[in-house]
């Protein structure tokens, strides 16, 4: 469907790109020449994703980040920029859900949702 090189010299950066529909994401845009930047909090998964990019033949950049953490967001994206000197494509990713009952939900709870879902993807989209 798409050109096999249709991203070459574009960058990628894919928060919560370690697992999931994010790792798919970054694999397919591997496939069509992206270089990719995947950010988790876990470092194994990083790891793992970073190690299936590059077997595509993709340049990868693995980043530990907590979306939630300013510093660590501002972190990353200098990390990037010293990497690759631009991000022409950003998927803001990550997300969490509540598993609980609404009426069990706490402050501290909510609070998590929306720095995950809400506020990360504002401090990366700046």
């Amino acid at each position: 469907m798409f050109e096999k090189d249709i991203l070459k010299n574009k960058v990628v950066l894919i928060t919560g790109g370690g697992t999931g529909l994010g790792k798919s994401m970054a694999m397919r845009f591997a496939e069509l020449g992206a270089s990719l930047v995947i950010a988790s909090r876990r470092k194994e998964v990083i790891s793992e994703a970073k190690s299936q990019i590059k077997e595509i033949g993709a340049e990868a950049l693995g980043l530990q980040c907590d979306v939630r953490d300013t510093d660590q967001v501002n972190s990353m994206v200098i990390d990037t920029l010293n990497q690759f000197n631009k991000i022409d494509i950003l998927i803001n990713n990550a997300a969490t859900i509540q598993t609980a009952l609404f009426q069990m939900t706490t402050q501290k709870d909510l609070k998590k949702v929306f720095q995950v879902n809400v506020f990360s993807q504002v401090l990366f989209t700046q």
